[in-house]
């Protein structure tokens, strides 16, 4: 992903998150931009939100695996 276009996705995240903030799988792939732009605090901020959301995600506990 370049990063403009991670920028631009960013952009369209947070959109998506203000219009359905219980979106679990929003807070998945806003986690995944962040990470590929190198902001790894962003990334697993994002992937523990989807967890607060929803407990038994298994895309955020794998993510977040990375780390820990």
């Amino acid at each position: 992903m370049k990063k403009g276009r991670a920028v631009e996705a960013l952009t369209e995240l947070k959109k998506s998150i203000a219009v359905s903030p219980s979106n679990d799988n929003t807070y998945i792939v806003l986690g995944v931009v962040y990470y590929r732009l190198g902001q790894e605090a962003a990334a697993i901020s994002a992937w523990k939100t989807a967890l607060g959301i929803n407990g038994k995600n298994a895309y955020a506990m794998k993510d977040l695996a990375i780390f820990y």
